[in-house]
């Protein structure tokens, strides 16, 4: 995992919602970031087998190429 990851990681613990998340994510790392973002990374991290894949989880990503989803994340 990355620093960005780890600290996701860290805050997925059932006590902070996505915009909390955002929001913390933002602030520790001074920069913005955004909504899409952190699901892009809770995304990675079920792949990767670091959380529950059978939590309920919008899927903002499907039908997009790598391309369109890097524009939308980036």
């Amino acid at each position: 995992l990355n620093e960005t990851s780890s600290f996701i990681w860290n805050l997925c613990d059932g006590k902070h919602d996505i915009s909390q998340i955002q929001k913390q994510v933002s602030k520790q790392f001074n920069q913005p970031a955004s909504e899409d973002f952190i699901w892009f990374a809770i995304d990675q991290l079920k792949k990767e087998n670091l959380m529950e894949k059978d939590t309920e989880m919008p899927n903002h990503f499907a039908g997009l190429n790598r391309r369109k989803l890097i524009k939308q994340v980036g």
